[in-house]
């Protein structure tokens, strides 16, 4: 049956026939490329390694043990889970994850990976076939594109994103419900699910649909009273689908807004950053450039797409009102992707931070739109009107091969040009004799070129980010998980631990301990700017992770425990609490209490000051009035030496080193004399991002520790009489603010801790939103901590 009703069980085969197809399409590009049971990868890769596991993790504990959805210790000092959770967490399909053990997080990705892309087939077929009056084999080949359009595997990383390409067809047919009825509960409901599952793309889903139902509308009527009667029952729904998701979205709004310090500076730019050839190059098969701002909008739905999108502007049974219309709205479609001001405005006004134009998914859904119904008027097409597009396709191609891409081979572009051939071929036998093998060759043709765009895409990001092996996070859950568990209880003497060699800086929230360490969205810059003051890294925004630096700036954090997998020396403030196989456990002898007394005039640590030593000394000196000695103090005998670098000192107070033969080693070095033999350390405020990797050596010995934008943590330089330091660049230019070079003096730390330990609280409820304690003050004072400050705290005293 290629024509007329559908029958009740051709329905059905279409339904499954469309979740299965693109389903198995995918898993077998994961079987091939060699993704765990089929080899040793896994799909954690960028966003997904170093963000979604541990939250899948940090979900699937508290759901088994009972614990908080509200608030986390495991996280940045301690930080509210709620806005995480509606960031990245919250899609109905993760109720897989709860069904399956701990040790199957990598095989729960994979499956809920494989099932959203079967969700977005099944659910663009049911879209397709109540919209468009086809036979159920045709749509197929639409809902299969759709399913496998070239967003869905660029940022698959970003699995939370999924849904809404999935379920783009189902507010849209609520849209249409609003058109021809005015019926609003599916568009509504649609949009509960899409804000509660992602509500950042659900935000870009509610300004397409605006748009969607503009053209449709204005494609057939004029009448502009109508119109807006209309928009506003989709206004009114949208009300209602935030009301109802209002648990998630308040938290995750006011989160983001702390997790981003620029977030109302809007950068006024009509410049439109890319060039038509530009963006069609991502139109061609098995083309990868980049996730980062490098990269192009990923608007690739298929030669096939292409072909049928633009053959319906040549199909003379579709009228040029409407032909107008969405002419129109593809070339705005376009534009906003290209134009500054109006990319912004589709990521609501916040500057994204790789993973160009996040809505472009929306174009793709437009341009297989226009093919279905060009396919819907398929009597109406003519033999000129196929060879007119196939034309304009192999032009457009081979414009885009004369640009020499570096991304794209001859062979992506000569195999492009094939399908549009082949298609055109295809199709007018499709349309003019509709015989069923037709259609089944055309789909056996179109899942050749989804397989092998995929294979593409995905080869791409592996050589470009690496797709982490399964093992590889096994077994940093099975070499630290044994010496955590041999730690003391928290209770009365509650405390942060950290690992030196972290997998990524949300591993707290995989294994279960407190931690500074966190890098998300919607973190809290507050206590991001503070944790940078003391030196902790400052690469991005949205990122901290512990360094063993100072034994002190731990210390002052309640950081207790540090495990090491490394021979490298801890420091004298460092002793050796436990070992459990490979792990050392070391306890840290100026670790500060998480709450104590102090004396009435007690202040916060200070803000502004770009030196982390003189940072510590000034938060020691404003907890207490009568601190005789800094616990750091300056180094004054240093000695510079530059070789092969030519050295510029910037009115902003810049140091700025490029080097000047790109053949021989650079470098930057200093003799400290450090005759007290007391801990020295270095620092260097990395001048933002434009800044080489750079090797640092001790002595002569290469330190496991680099200088690069990612990392400037505190550098430990031992206890020797002469310290030698060099940096020896791996680019070509060193830039930083200044270098500091202070000692510690243990003594007058220890004291200071001790004196903070003689006066600390005594935790009898030590929970992620409850915490109680007792506490004797000698006299009138304050009560220091190190717990985050909340709005939603409330705190009683006796």
């Amino acid at each position: 049956m290629l024509q007329g009703e559908v029958s009740h069980s051709n329905k059905w085969v279409g339904y499954l026939t469309a979740f299965l197809l693109p389903s198995l399409l995918i898993l077998s590009v994961f079987v091939v490329f060699g993704v765990f049971p089929f080899g040793e990868k896994s799909l954690l890769v960028v966003d997904m390694n170093s963000e979604y596991i541990d939250y899948f993790a940090y979900m699937h504990d508290s759901v088994r043990t009972g614990g908080s959805f509200l608030r986390s210790w495991n996280m940045g000092m301690g930080l509210d889970m709620l806005g995480l959770i509606a960031f990245y967490t919250a899609s109905p399909f993760n109720i897989i994850l709860l069904l399956m053990p701990a040790t199957l997080m990598t095989e729960a990705v994979l499956i809920i990976t494989v099932l959203k892309i079967g969700a977005a087939g099944l659910l663009f077929f049911i879209y397709a076939q109540k919209k468009f009056q086809l036979p159920w084999l045709w749509v197929v080949v639409f809902s299969t594109i759709y399913a496998l359009i070239g967003y869905n595997l660029y940022y698959s990383s970003n699995i939370m994103w999924l849904d809404g390409v999935a379920f783009l067809p189902v507010a849209l047919l609520g849209v249409e419900g609003i058109i021809k009825k005015n019926r609003f509960r599916l568009f509504a409901a649609s949009l509960i699910y899409i804000f509660v599952s992602s509500y950042y793309i659900g935000y870009m889903i509610g300004v397409f649909s605006v748009l969607y139902m503009t053209a449709v509308y204005f494609s057939k009527e004029e009448n502009v009273t109508t119109y807006l009667k209309k928009i506003g029952v989709m206004a009114g729904s949208a009300v209602l689908a935030a009301g109802c998701s209002a648990v998630l979205l308040l938290p995750a709004f006011l989160n983001l807004k702390n997790g981003q310090n620029a977030l109302w500076d809007i950068p006024v730019s009509f410049e439109l950053r890319y060039g038509i050839s530009e963006m069609f190059s991502k139109l061609i098969p098995g083309v990868y450039d980049s996730l980062t701002d490098a990269g192009l909008p990923n608007i690739y739905f298929s030669v096939f797409g292409l072909l049928a999108a633009l053959a319906f502007f040549f199909n003379k049974g579709i009228g040029r009102r409407e032909k107008i219309v969405f002419g129109a709205f593809a070339a705005l479609m376009l534009l906003c992707m290209s134009c500054d001001i109006l990319d912004l405005a589709w990521h609501a006004f916040e500057d994204p931070t790789w993973y160009p134009a996040r809505y472009s998914f929306v174009f793709s859904f437009l341009g297989l739109y226009l093919g279905l119904r060009c396919a819907e008027k398929h009597k109406d097409i003519k033999g000129s009107g196929l060879v007119a597009v196939s034309v304009i396709i192999l032009a457009v191609f081979t414009e885009i091969a004369t640009k020499r891409y570096h991304y794209i081979d001859v062979f992506s572009v000569c195999l492009g040009m094939f399908f549009a051939v082949a298609y055109a071929i295809l199709t007018w036998h499709l349309f003019k004799r509709k015989r069923r093998g037709v259609v089944i060759a055309l789909i056996a043709l179109l899942c050749a070129e989804l397989w092998y765009n995929a294979h593409g895409i995905i080869l791409g990001i592996d050589n470009q980010f690496e797709y982490k092996t399964r093992q590889s996070y096994v077994d940093y859950r099975e070499t630290y998980a044994p010496a955590l568990a041999v730690l003391p209880q928290r209770g009365a003497g509650a405390y942060r631990t950290e690992i030196r060699e972290q997998r990524n800086a949300n591993g707290a929230m995989a294994l279960g301990y407190n931690s500074i360490s966190h890098y998300s969205t919607t973190t809290n810059q507050k206590i991001n700017t503070l944790l940078r003051g003391l030196a902790y890294n400052t690469g991005t925004l949205n990122e901290v992770r512990f360094a063993p630096g100072s034994p002190l700036a731990a210390g002052l954090l309640g950081i207790k425990y540090v495990l090491s997998n490394s021979k490298d020396d801890m420091g004298s403030a460092y002793t050796e609490y436990d070992r459990q196989g490979s792990v050392v456990i070391y306890e840290n002898s100026l670790a500060f209490p998480l709450a104590f007394y102090t004396g009435s005039s007690a202040t916060g640590p200070g803000d502004g000051e770009t030196n982390p030593f003189t940072l510590q000394n000034a938060w020691c000196r404003n907890l207490w009035d009568d601190v005789d000695q800094d616990p750091f103090e300056l180094v004054d005998a240093v000695e510079l030496k530059a070789v092969n670098l030519a050295y510029e000192d910037r009115e902003s107070g810049q140091q700025y080193y490029t080097k000047a033969a790109g053949d021989k080693p650079a470098y930057v070095e200093w003799t400290i004399d450090n005759g007290a033999g007391e801990e020295c350390y270095a620092y260097f405020g990395l001048y933002k991002r434009r800044f080489s990797r750079v090797k640092v050596y001790v002595n002569g010995y290469r330190s496991t520790r680099v200088l690069a934008y990612r990392s400037n943590a505190i550098i430990p330089l031992g206890r020797d009489d002469s310290i030698t330091l060099r940096l020896e660049l791996e680019g070509d230019t060193m830039n930083f603010d200044e270098a500091f070079f202070y000692t510690l003096d243990k003594a007058a730390a220890q004291e200071l801790t001790d004196r903070a330990n003689a006066n600390q609280m005594n935790f009898t409820v030590f929970k992620d939103t409850r915490v109680e304690g007792t506490l004797t003050a000698p006299d009138d004072g304050v009560l220091v901590t190190t717990i985050p400050y909340d709005k939603g705290w409330t705190i009683e005293v006796n």
